[in-house]
């Protein structure tokens, strides 16, 4: 597969990844809704010139991670 493909492939994963995100904080109060927008946002910008591979699969697992960390958090606050 070739570079441009898979730094394609893994733009659109890490869309997705930041969509899911958006997803699940919006349902919370709103004073820590904006905190949470920014803080996430703010990773993602970090981020968003890297160009190596394994960097970039890294970032998204690790996105994933705390994206199901967020999510356990959340379901104990409910």
């Amino acid at each position: 597969m070739s570079a441009e493909l898979s730094f394609f492939i893994l733009r659109s994963q890490a869309i997705s990844l930041y969509r899911r995100y958006l997803r699940e904080i919006r349902l919370l109060p709103q004073p820590t809704k904006g905190e949470l927008h920014g803080e996430i946002r703010r990773g993602f910008e970090q981020h968003k010139h890297v160009r190596d591979l394994y960097a970039i699969k890294y970032n998204l697992s690790d996105g994933r991670t705390r994206l199901g960390q967020l999510q356990t958090m959340f379901a104990f606050t409910k």
